[in-house]
């Protein structure tokens, strides 16, 4: 290629080969700069498809012009390869830099704020690097940083989500027609857990890469090594990173940038490269010394001129429930200002016999009666029993409500007295909190979520594949007052809520896609009678009506936005109330409740899936062998040879479950079922060369089957899958 002629760029020199081809220096003959030549692979001209994909990811990468990020020129071809013109970015790679261990602080900090401004410049425009790591990162002799192959490896790999059907286009290794040999789509010291996993990624893990490569350069050690790939991506999933080799003069700041940026749980990680870079310009010169409590504390929100301001309780904790009071404001100018109410923080803990049930599948957030004296909640005993508990605000212990057993997502009446909830048994029932007996409502197979009006009637969601339906809380036949059938890009209405005129609701709808795992459903609003229903917002999981203000999750931020009942819309943005509250991505369910007696109830921590362990003990109960994760899985049976374990745990993107062997030697999981729908129960054949379970996949629950080849290959399942009935 030296000295070959490209468009207007004439080739001068190599200066580096990668998994995505070769680059070369060159001088562009109309502008009189030089710039960087990357020769890309042949073979991605001999699918026109595929070429006319990456020119498109191409022209979009091509607009980012900041000052951080190597800039993309054009495109041209040469012997029919396709050829990227890119700037040419001044200096050594970080890479190199750190081969000779630590940096010094004031070049760590002023990298990682050049580092932050070109990611929140490139994610403000929706594009995710995907293959950020040191040897992607140039600093110049002056201190400039520039990001190198912005979206590269998305244009690269353009087609992969569209065409093989896995879910998920950034897997930790893809192998491609491109080289003939297996080419990584992110490199594995620097994968994301979601990516390592195979999930779509987003935003996040740049972040991610971001926090690795700030400890590396502050450590002068590689975060995440292992002697192969695979044992990398281990570590990346199970290891935690020794905070105790950060040297001890490391400004607090920097070294709490990092800790958030390394969270493996994506709904717990730093949100937003923009909050790095708004810290790290803290101060005028630099943020060296600079002492903080908490990037992510966020204050109370104190609105101006409020006409009314509203004590809140604010409950959380996962085995414990955490109380505080405070304030939202509705928002008036009219007045002067009233002194704001104070904010009280309290904790009210639970028996060490109970634990909080948020079993994603069927849980019992605490939920606060209507005027404002109770909490109601399901907890699992010592012995595994889930039942319904409430507890006076002005009681030290919650009392049990008996007959309720494996209740969930229950529900108050509007007096305060009663509470309705579902059960295993596939009920809508109801029982007096002072005692008496449990009454059926309703067949609800698998609800999910009610409200119970003035007028004693009930919207709830009777499963996860049904419309809205409206009953009498007296019992009766359901009536659908939403359709589902019609709604083509939507799974799933739940967690519905009356408005206070009685006539109109808000509700979820998720997405068929499963989305990225932060947006993928909307609220909305409707009537009964049909003649209202609109999209109000996008949310990631469900929000509640009180106080005048639509209350939400978003990146376990509750949100509160004031709310109109004259014009059923927004009157005003949203505003943060506080942090650390605990959403549930499998369920769509933020956890919390509010009612207009001043009351506010949230859950904090991490909602994670589940802690249970499977354990192997033998026949006598003795020589006890942990298998697999911690996890949450709805179905559990051993193979006929007993050698593999069929297991059904939910997708922490989507929100559905799939089908999952667990290989008992090796404890080795494998996914076998991959619909975009959810599949539960399975059971194997007594032969062992099939698996049923349940699927919902054709928008109702049908039996299949799918046959499992023997012995089951290392590399995964092929199945072919049979409707049964």
């Amino acid at each position: 290629m030296i000295g070959r002629v490209i468009g207007p760029y004439e080739v001068s020199e190599l200066i580096g080969r990668g998994g995505m081809g070769e680059v070369f220096r060159g001088r562009d003959t109309k502008l009189g700069r030089e710039v960087a030549l990357k020769i890309l692979p042949i073979e991605l001209s001999k699918d026109p498809d595929r070429l006319a994909r990456f020119e498109r990811e191409a022209r979009v990468l091509a607009s980012l012009q900041h000052q951080n990020i190597a800039a993309i020129y054009g495109l041209e071809e040469v012997d029919g390869q396709p050829v990227l013109a890119m700037e040419l970015a001044q200096g050594e790679d970080l890479s190199t830099r750190l081969e000779a261990g630590p940096l010094p602080l004031n070049e760590v900090e002023k990298i990682t704020r050049q580092l932050a401004k070109g990611l929140e410049f490139a994610h403000e425009n929706g594009i995710v690097h995907r293959d950020l790591k040191p040897a992607n990162v140039k600093v110049a002799g002056d201190g400039q940083v520039k990001i190198l192959d912005f979206g590269l490896a998305r244009a690269f790999a353009a087609e992969t989500s569209r065409e093989s059907g896995s879910g998920s286009a950034f897997t930790a290794t893809i192998t491609q027609a491109l080289t003939g040999v297996g080419t990584v789509l992110g490199t594995p010291a620097y994968m994301s857990p979601e990516q390592a996993r195979g999930y779509e990624v987003d935003r996040r893990s740049d972040i991610w890469a971001f926090g690795v490569i700030l400890y590396e350069m502050l450590t002068g050690t590689r975060l995440f090594e292992g002697e192969t790939a695979t044992d990398t991506l281990a570590a990346i999933l199970h290891k935690e990173p020794d905070w105790d080799a950060l040297p001890e003069e490391t400004p607090a700041l920097l070294a709490q940038i990092c800790q958030r940026c390394l969270v493996k749980d994506p709904q717990h990680r730093l949100r937003d490269i923009g909050e790095a870079r708004v810290a790290l310009e803290g101060s005028n010169t630099s943020v060296l010394g600079l002492s903080v409590d908490s990037l992510a504390a966020i204050e109370m929100p104190e609105y101006s001129g409020s006409r009314r301001r509203l004590p809140w309780i604010l409950t959380g904790g996962l085995a414990v429930l955490l109380l505080a009071v405070g304030y939202l404001g509705v928002t008036g100018f009219l007045g002067p200002k009233p002194a704001p109410t104070p904010v009280v923080r309290s904790t009210i803990h639970l028996p060490e016999s109970l634990s909080l049930d948020l079993n994603p599948s069927s849980p019992g957030p605490v939920k606060v009666s209507p005027d404002g004296r109770y909490l109601a909640f399901t907890a699992t005993d010592s012995g595994g029993q889930n039942m319904l508990y409430v507890r006076a605000l002005d009681d030290m212990e919650p009392r049990l409500i008996a007959g309720t057993t494996t209740a969930a997502y229950h529900f108050w009446s509007p007096n305060s007295r009663t509470l309705a909830f579902f059960t295993d048994s596939g009920n809508l029932e109801r029982v007096d909190i002072n005692g008496g007996p449990v009454v059926t409502i309703c067949k609800a197979d698998n609800g999910k979520g009610g409200s119970w009006s003035e007028d004693g009637t009930i919207l709830f969601a009777p499963n996860h594949i049904a419309s809205i339906n409206l009953v009498s809380a007296d019992g009766g036949i359901p009536e659908p007052v939403t359709d589902l059938r019609g709604d083509t890009d939507v799974r799933s209405h739940r967690f519905p809520q009356w408005l206070p005129d009685g006539r109109h609701f808000l509700y979820i709808a998720v997405d068929r896609s499963g989305g990225s795992g932060r947006v993928d459903s909307s609220l909305r609003l409707a009537s009964v009678d049909g003649t209202v229903s609109k999209v109000l917002m996008p949310c990631q999981s469900s929000a509640i009506y009180a106080g005048g203000q639509i209350l939400t999750v978003h990146d376990n931020i509750l949100m509160a936005r004031p709310f109109s009942m004259e014009t059923l819309d927004f009157t005003g943005p949203a505003r943060p109330v506080c942090d650390e509250v605990l959403a549930i991505p499998a369920a769509h369910l933020s956890v919390m409740s509010a009612v207009d007696a001043d009351v506010l109830a949230f859950a904090s921590g991490g909602g994670g899936f589940g802690n249970s362990r499977i354990f192997l003990i033998d026949r006598d109960g003795n020589n006890s062998q942990s298998l697999g994760d911690p996890l949450m899985t709805i179905g559990l049976e051993f193979s006929p040879s007993g050698e593999h374990v069929a297991l059904a745990f939910p997708d922490r993107q989507k929100g559905t479950f799939d089908i999952w062997i667990l290989e008992v030697d090796r404890n080795l999981q494998t996914r076998f079922t991959f619909a975009t729908e959810t599949e539960l129960r399975p059971i194997w054949s007594p032969d062992g060369k099939w698996l049923a379970y349940s699927s919902d996949a054709p928008g109702r629950n049908n039996i299949y089957r799918n046959q499992c080849p023997a012995p089951v290959p290392r590399s995964g399942y092929s199945n072919r899958e049979t409707t049964v009935t």
